[in-house]
């Protein structure tokens, strides 16, 4: 299975992604991810197959020249943005989640809100769980809201629900459907009395 091959395909199975705490606010539009990578493994990353340099050799991620190379300052949101982000996006699909490697000295995640307001979240030396803790409790919903919109969207989906607070409040308004006694009155032959016999008997 193709979705099944790649770095870490354990992030692409639907059991993982519905498995996602972080589900945003209403306002809540665009959120990026800011930090630091080695340049030289993401190059090495990329081009496998052509880049000279053993990939496996431990001593080649220990040189230090001119390319940019990663504190473990960031190793928080390296690990969120591969664990997290793919939750968060399956989660929330309709806000815009960007990555941005190497162009700020610090880690950080900015999320811009509907009125343009912008929320920053400073992340340095913070773990990924640290990470989604924080972007819960300050731009996440709460367990209520998810759980009151979860219940709302049950009854709006399923068709076969009817009654107050649904799409419609008897089922004989489905077409196809019997419809209320009270306004039609049913067959004879449908209804008990007469059926067995006992039709002298008013109510």
């Amino acid at each position: 299975m193709p979705l099944l091959e790649g770095v870490s395909p354990i992030r692409r199975t639907l059991p993982y992604l519905q498995a996602g705490k972080l589900v945003f606010k209403d306002r809540v539009k665009v959120m990026t991810l800011n930090y630091r990578v080695d340049e030289r493994a993401e190059v090495i990353r990329k081009h496998r197959l052509a880049h000279p340099v053993n990939v496996n050799d431990p001593n080649v991620f220990q040189q230090r020249p001119w390319y940019i190379q990663s504190h473990p300052a960031h190793h928080g949101i390296q690990a969120f943005d591969h664990w997290n982000v793919p939750q968060i996006q399956y989660k929330n699909p309709h806000i815009q989640i960007a990555s941005f490697k190497n162009q700020a000295p610090a880690p950080f995640i900015a999320c811009y809100m509907d009125d343009g307001e912008e929320v920053l979240f400073d992340v340095d030396n913070h773990t990924s769980t640290q990470i989604l803790d924080r972007l819960i409790k300050v731009l996440g919903k709460s367990e209520e809201t998810l759980a009151l919109e979860a219940l709302a969207a049950e009854k709006k989906d399923n068709p076969a629900n009817f009654g107050k607070n649904c799409s419609r409040f008897c089922i004989c308004n489905v077409p196809g459907q019997v419809p209320c006694p009270s306004l039609v009155p049913l067959p004879k032959h449908w209804r008990g009395k007469y059926h067995h016999g006992f039709e002298d008997e008013d109510d």
